[in-house]
């Protein structure tokens, strides 16, 4: 009798199991490979644009969040994709561009592609970066900003601006990467590296108080992977590709 069911019952369900084990594998190998040649085809402007938006990005789409304490090694040897580019190009699903959109709105005050350009001119103003590029732009007519440097804050605020806007159909992304191809010198001048801008955003959100409970506790452990993951955008892109 055990030999029958071991025969009709548990063999073929081992087999089935293995079966099963085998075609995810064979998924996420061919995943993997689809998002290389995504990563591959990206221009340095997009990732950088990304990079520069990718603490908000990270918070938003809880990249790195678990309720469980995960090792500290990481496995993973590329980077997640939607933090090192945008648009439809970053493959996000309708409930994240949702999310953009919810936090632009209630976060940025933005509803339009022209309110976006707003947003990010007046946030760069802040950070003392003029751009030909956003000329035209109308002036904000918010408050002055706070003489306190908040630099880095303020080029991160203008990025997520900038490259949410793709995310949700609000400007087109050859707009936006014509303005972060006259920024991003400008930026790299502010700054020595990745870790430089992280540390100094993390330090000014903490005086902005930006983020508050547990999203500020989440910003600050995305800070630090996006600084130390080896899945992290900043671990795969220069921050000058001359350096």
């Amino acid at each position: 009798m055990f030999e029958i069911i071991k025969e009709y019952i548990i063999k073929p369900f081992k087999e089935g199991k293995e079966e099963a084990r085998k075609e995810v594998e064979q998924e996420k190998r061919e995943q993997d490979q689809r998002t290389r040649d995504t990563i591959a085809d990206l221009t340095y402007t997009e990732m950088f644009a990304a990079c520069l938006a990718a603490p908000f990005r990270a918070v938003l789409f809880l990249d790195w969040f678990s309720l469980f304490k995960k090792e500290e090694v990481d496995f993973e040897d590329q980077p997640i994709l939607h933090l090192l580019c945008f648009g439809e190009t970053a493959n996000l699903n309708e409930e994240d561009i949702r999310s953009l959109k919810v936090q632009q709105e209630t976060s940025f005050n933005i509803f339009s592609g022209e309110e976006a350009l707003i947003v990010a001119k007046a946030s760069l103003q802040a950070a003392d970066i003029q751009l030909l590029s956003l000329r035209e732009v109308s002036e904000s007519s918010e408050a002055a900003h706070s003489k306190i440097n908040f630099t880095a804050l303020e080029i991160g605020i203008a990025a997520m601006a900038l490259v949410s806007a793709v995310d949700t159909s609000l400007l087109q992304k050859d707009q936006v990467l014509a303005i972060f191809e006259e920024l991003i010198p400008k930026v790299q001048e502010k700054f020595e590296g990745w870790e430089h801008y992280g540390t100094r955003l993390l330090d000014q959100e903490a005086i902005v108080k930006f983020n508050t409970g547990f999203s500020r506790k989440q910003f600050e452990g995305d800070i630090k992977n996006l600084i130390h993951k080896s899945n992290s955008p900043w671990q795969y892109l220069k921050w000058n590709l001359y350096s």
